[in-house]
């Protein structure tokens, strides 16, 4: 019976539609342009009171960067910033 819920939980996670409009899934063979956060500001949907990104602005050109890297202490919001490029999640601002 566990196993069957949870299956259920997996089932509702893969019906989810994202608020990304993703119809036609056509892939891109490859990105080139420029990556740009501004004043990004972000929580966790299940965390609204504890805010994760407080303004966090920079740009990456990958014409000129090839490799980037995000550096910073445990839970600075390195992790934060390649979900939202990745679209995992919206930010709340910016």
């Amino acid at each position: 019976m566990t196993i069957m819920g949870a299956s259920d939980k997996i089932f509702e996670i893969m019906d989810t539609v994202p608020k990304i409009n993703t119809e036609g899934g056509s892939k891109i063979p490859e990105c080139q342009g420029t990556i740009e956060l501004v004043n990004v500001k972000f929580h966790y949907p299940s965390k609204a009171d504890v805010p994760i990104l407080k303004g966090v602005s920079f740009s990456v050109d990958n014409l000129k960067n090839k490799v980037v890297a995000l550096c910073g202490t445990s839970g600075c919001g390195k992790s934060s910033i390649i979900g939202l490029i990745e679209r995992f999640y919206d930010p709340i601002e910016g």
